[in-house]
């Protein structure tokens, strides 16, 4: 079998402790009421649409029950049984200040 080379570039990525503030959440509040998809431009992360009202975040193959949410230090679980909603669906994507 030919050896096959492949060449590329690692994104950058939001490393522990980074934060996204107002201004680089502008563009995506524009875009969308769902709170999580504020995070869809972050390495590593991926959003599932559940229907409702916020898509479920799997974070480096961590689903949405393996994430830690917290919002203003406050840990925030999902209600619902079997992944109906988000912890991020609690959260109005207008009043997100910044990410940490």
């Amino acid at each position: 079998m030919p050896e096959v080379v492949v060449h590329g570039t690692r994104p950058d990525s939001l490393a522990d402790g980074s934060t996204l503030d107002a201004a680089q959440l502008a563009a995506q509040k524009a875009r969308s009421s769902d709170s999580a998809q504020l995070l869809q431009d972050i390495p590593g992360l991926s959003l599932h649409g559940a229907g409702g009202f916020s898509s479920l975040p799997v974070l480096r193959g961590l689903a949405d029950d393996r994430l830690l949410v917290k919002t203003d230090g406050i840990s925030l679980i999902a209600s619902c049984p079997n992944h109906m909603n988000s912890p991020l669906s609690y959260m109005d994507a207008s009043k997100v200040d910044s990410v940490q």
